[in-house]
């Protein structure tokens, strides 16, 4: 809905939709050379990554009790890299905070890269990637099935779920840009932005089921985020090295993806807004709220650093005693301190407004939590592999000239993808920050002429007579010398419509208001924003309907279909796994066959899943999507007007109709004739 207040000085909904187009086709021989840098990179990577696979991960820096290397602490990071883009989008969403409009869909493109960027890191963990296949679950020949207590399968699911749901959220949110752009670029941007949208026309129904998507969608991200960074705390927590089996490991993991994630989301923000000059829309207002939240993570994970001195420091037994003194007053002291400084003390200048508010300082506070949460994340399984509880094993370890290489080489994708993607998907959301200005109404500007008809009653006469004498009409499409947009076609009959373009609200819902009171009940409104007025004027009344009708006429709420993907994905799920425990019995530790927890975790995240392809479905069925039919359709609608379409088989009520629309303030009002 909007706001209805003025957000952004001087800006207009064209002026939106130019700049946004103007973000995404006007390139500089730059932007080439960067992306080309970045390109070599990673071609060159990914031939490091075939020197790995063939000669095994023995050219690792790896050893007896550092099994893991970089990758696992690499993974983790890109993983807690990823949590404040999608999951901050989706809580702000819910809350109703709109300063969120013009800087989530950058937040929302970092996390879909920087969870394709952990799965990269899987890949080079695996090191036979082609037995990657051996952790889904199908039937086989070596009786080998998928162990679903194991933190690994946890994380399988976790990251497969939220990838999913992540770009499910993006590509959803992003249909009515996409179809905003189809319409303004020509050439293979509009064949691609045309599969892109949908075949969406912004009518009163798609927004309504849109938005209910859009909620439930965001409703549904929420458990699988914190779920996906919750188990992916599993795999050193439930391991017996000293320092990493602990219960505060999930909240550590939150805590420390939420700084990592905002300190990104702050990183990238600060780039797009310049290098695509969008100062007129993300403003620092805007960044303001992101260090305050990046100042709020930072006290949070500052706690728990505390925590983790206090407990091996209380307990009786110095197994995990030991790890702490190498972090303390060790070999890692150095990496230690430097993280309690970028992650602690360095974010402790947000406190003032004036630094909130500096662009330097914001980014260097950002890149210096990046650094620290990095180190974080070594320390976090390095030390408690190295110093384990027996001496005889203990063992130092320095990464290798692969590991290095796999690690900037990971960036180097991200980055690429990052650079890539603000050429195709519009960094910023076009219809969410028009629906922060003001809605556009005759009364606020104060009175005008209404247009004179453009449409003349001959026109409607003719029409009549050719029916009443059963003209036989052509195959050809029927274009009205007036201003006709479409043919529609039918069969053996003479149909008609008119669609009237308006650029205030307040006469367009005076024109649906009279329609209706003239028995039109065939009105559809075409709008670039959703608007609450729009809704209510528009909104069918069921009171009485059975549920029959209302699935007929498409009258439902996309809860429903929520709902029902949520139970069978969730009951299916949980089947399933326990199915699977039953038939293919793996004694793990003192764990059950079937145990209940990590079967309703795997249940609550397929459940979510599926949930919100139960809300894609709803949205797309309700809404008539996918058509690339367009119809009746101006493209003016996705640009700075508002569209009222009308049909009727009455050729005498749709002349009313017509002198209804020209009445109440339509700029034009076109004809449209459908025959065979």
């Amino acid at each position: 809905m909007s706001s209805g207040h003025e957000e952004f000085p001087g800006a207009d909904y064209p002026k939106i939709n130019q700049d946004v187009l103007r973000s995404v086709t006007q390139t500089s021989w730059q932007f080439y050379v960067v992306l080309g840098i970045l390109g070599a990179i990673v071609v060159g990577g990914a031939g490091l990554y075939y020197y790995q696979t063939v000669n095994g991960l023995g050219v690792w820096g790896v050893n007896e009790p550092n099994y893991w290397g970089l990758d696992i602490p690499t993974f983790i990071f890109w993983i807690g890299f990823s949590l404040s883009g999608t999951l901050l989008s989706a809580i702000l969403l819910l809350t109703k905070s709109h300063w969120r409009n013009p800087v989530y869909r950058v937040a929302e493109l970092m996390t879909g890269f920087a969870l394709m960027t952990a799965s990269v890191v899987v890949l080079t963990h695996v090191g036979r990637p082609w037995r990657l296949w051996y952790t889904m679950p199908y039937p086989n020949l070596r009786m080998i099935w998928t162990n679903f207590r194991s933190p690994l399968m946890a994380d399988v699911l976790g990251i497969i779920a939220y990838l999913t749901a992540s770009l499910t959220f993006l590509i959803i949110g992003s249909i009515p840009d996409f179809a905003a752009l189809r319409d303004q670029t020509t050439g293979w941007r509009k064949r691609l932005y045309t599969v892109l949208s949908f075949g969406w026309k912004g009518t009163d129904k798609q927004w309504r089921h849109f938005r209910r998507t859009y909620t439930m969608i965001a409703v549904f991200i929420i458990p699988i985020a914190i779920g996906m960074h919750s188990v992916t705390s599993w795999v050193p927590s439930m391991t017996i090295n000293p320092g990493a089996h602990s219960t505060i490991f999930p909240l550590l993991f939150v805590a420390g993806a939420l700084l990592s994630g905002v300190g990104g989301v702050i990183m990238i923000i600060i780039l797009v807004r310049h290098f695509l000059k969008f100062q007129a829309y993300i403003q620092m207002r805007h960044l303001d709220h992101l260090a305050k939240l990046l100042l709020l993570a930072s006290m949070f994970i500052s706690y728990i650093y505390l925590v983790e001195i206090f407990v091996p420091s209380y307990k009786a037994e110095n197994f995990e005693f030991m790890p702490l003194l190498a972090k303390l007053n060790g070999k890692y002291s150095a990496m230690y301190y430097s993280m309690i400084f970028f992650n602690s003390v360095a974010p402790l200048v947000l406190f003032f407004r004036s630094m909130r508010r500096n662009i330097l300082v914001l980014f260097a506070v950002s890149f210096a939590v990046q650094i620290g949460m990095y180190w974080e994340r070594l320390l976090m399984v390095i030390p408690t592999q190295s110093i384990g509880p027996l001496p005889s094993t203990w063992a130092a370890f320095t990464p290798s000239w692969v590991e290095i290489g796999l690690f900037f080489w990971e960036i180097a994708i991200f980055a690429f993808l990052m650079l890539g993607s603000v050429k195709l998907i519009p960094a910023l959301s076009i219809f969410e920050v028009k629906e922060l200005l003001p809605v556009p109404k005759r009364g606020a500007r104060g009175s005008e002429p209404i247009p004179a008809n453009i449409i003349g009653p001959e026109s409607s006469a003719a029409m009549s007579a050719a029916a009443s004498n059963g003209a036989k009409m052509t195959e050809e499409p029927l274009m009205s010398t007036d201003r006709s947009l479409d043919i529609l076609a039918t069969k053996g009959r003479l149909e008609a419509a008119y669609i009237g373009i308006f650029s205030y609200v307040d006469d367009l819902l005076k024109s649906v208001k009279e329609l209706k009171s003239a028995g039109f009940k065939d009105i559809e409104v075409q709008s670039p924003v959703p608007l609450d007025e729009i809704d209510e004027a528009t909104r069918p009344d069921l009171k009485g309907v059975s549920l029959g009708q209302r699935l007929k006429g498409r009258n439902i709420q996309v809860i429903r279909f929520s709902v029902a993907g949520a139970i069978l994905g969730a009951g299916g799920m949980a089947l399933f796994a326990g199915w699977s425990a039953a038939v293919y019995p793996i004694q793990t530790g003192g764990m059950p066959i079937i145990s209940l927890p990590p079967i309703i975790w795997a249940a609550a995240i397929i459940g979510a899943l599926v949930g919100i392809f139960g809300s894609v479905a709803g949205l797309f069925v309700l809404g008539k999507l996918p058509s690339y039919k367009m119809g009746i359709y101006s493209p003016k609608s996705s640009y700075d007007s508002f569209a009222v379409v009308i049909k009727d088989q009455d050729m005498e009520k749709l002349a009313i109709g017509r002198d209804i629309l020209e009445n109440c303030g339509a700029e034009s009002v076109d004809e449209v004739v459908k025959s065979s």
